[in-house]
């Protein structure tokens, strides 16, 4: 994902193939599919490292989530104000409901 820019203007059906990566975001931002994705490996990540310590399981999630809302916050990826918000709403509702689900935790 690196090389798209020079990618498409060499290559006539790479913007074809690749679109679902790099249509959703602004021009500068096109990268940001492959950061979801790392984002989305690394919270089904979050069981496999530490299986029977829920406590853990629960800090590897809050830091993750609070790097890539940090992340989301920083470069605001999306075409439109109101799907940065959006996210980024959805990421903080996301951190609150873990870390008030954290205190039923064993």
């Amino acid at each position: 994902n690196i090389v798209a820019p020079a990618w498409s203007l060499s290559m006539p059906h790479f913007t074809q193939y690749w679109r679902f990566l790099v249509y959703r975001f602004r021009v500068n931002r096109w990268y940001w599919g492959s950061v979801l994705m790392v984002r989305a490996f690394m919270i089904a990540l979050v069981p496999i490292v530490h299986p029977s310590d829920s406590n853990a399981q629960v800090v590897m999630l809050l830091v993750v989530l609070t790097v890539f809302l940090t992340l989301q916050c920083l470069v605001r990826p999306w075409k439109t104000i109101l799907l940065n918000v959006s996210d980024t709403a959805i990421m903080f509702m996301l951190l609150v409901i873990v870390g008030a689900a954290s205190v039923f935790s064993e």
